[in-house]
């Protein structure tokens, strides 16, 4: 997911992830559901699509009262050949 995607939430565990790994972005490319579809169609894949990390799971999964929550940090991209 690009960065300027990315909620608060991402934003900031993006930041911590960076401080433990000596002050680097972890992820070495960052693009756009838009560009990743492009790139996976020029290669031959079909039908893509990117699913938010929040809407990969069953509904009522996110009903917590704990600290786990979505983010807006990933993106899964499903394809098909």
């Amino acid at each position: 997911m690009s960065m300027a995607a990315r909620d608060a939430t991402g934003q900031d565990y993006a930041k911590a992830l960076a401080a433990a790994l000596g002050g680097q972005e972890p992820w070495l490319s960052t693009p756009s559901p838009g560009e990743t579809a492009r790139w996976l169609e020029a290669a031959g894949w079909r039908g893509v699509r990117a699913v938010e990390e929040a809407n990969a799971v069953p509904v009522g999964f996110w009903d917590r009262r704990d600290a786990l929550q979505p983010m807006r940090l990933v993106r899964l991209i499903h394809a098909t050949r």
